[in-house]
């Protein structure tokens, strides 16, 4: 065994403190070898050093996948179809309260107005309650952002229907806001892909950015 040999065996078992304080050892170095030892100290911290980061990516690179496809994915459609007959629901809400609103009563208007507001309340609970149930066991973090997405969407349906005589069913400011807000909770969904990835967005980000028409920053 040469020299080389001896000390990348020491370096393996990590006692570099053994290497400089061997005297006898250190006789028989010449330059060269010290060069070589030097190259091959660096070669294996960075090796480990790439070896760590490696399996760290690979196991964000799973957790990205899983939440995609367990958790995101088999939603998606749900939460299209939840936002799609909220928008043509709060239409239809707006014909019957510009048409009950010369009709009734002050206090019997506000009655039915309350109820329209309650039915979507509701229908979040309905449609969306096991996604929400489902973000906070998996990514609890998540789950306040998400929650709060949904929140503000009911405010903005509430303030539509308060503000029901400056709208009709072919209004397109009420499709906008319903699906500018989609786009937000999507959106949530899509960065918390991304931050399990130590590096910029993978394909798994793209994709999902692509396919639900999000920016890719």
């Amino acid at each position: 065994m040469d020299i080389v040999d001896t000390i990348y065996k020491i370096i393996q078992n990590a006692d570099v403190v053994y290497i400089i304080s061997h005297k006898t050892l250190l006789d028989y170095i010449s330059i060269g070898d010290i060069l070589t030892i030097g190259g091959l100290v660096l070669t294996y911290f960075l090796f480990k050093k790439q070896l760590t980061e490696t399996r760290n990516e690979n196991i964000n690179g799973i957790r990205a996948q899983w939440f995609l496809e367990v958790v995101v994915e088999p939603n998606l459609g749900t939460i299209k179809n939840f936002y799609d007959n909220s928008v043509s629901k709060v239409k239809d809400s707006l014909v019957s309260l510009n048409s009950f609103y010369s009709k009734k009563t002050a206090q019997d208007f506000s009655i039915i107005l309350a109820k329209e507001k309650r039915k979507y309340k509701d229908d979040l609970k309905d449609d969306l309650g096991h996604i929400r149930s489902l973000i906070n066991a998996t990514k609890p973090e998540l789950s306040k952002d998400f929650d709060a997405k949904l929140d503000e969407l009911i405010d903005i349906i509430t303030k539509l229907l308060d503000e029901h005589l400056n709208y009709n069913d072919s209004t397109k400011d009420v499709k906008n806001k319903l699906l500018e807000n989609q786009q937000e909770l999507l959106a949530i969904l899509y960065t918390a892909i991304e931050n399990l990835q130590i590096e910029k967005p993978t394909k798994i980000c793209k994709k999902f950015a692509k396919d639900n028409k999000l920016s890719n920053n």
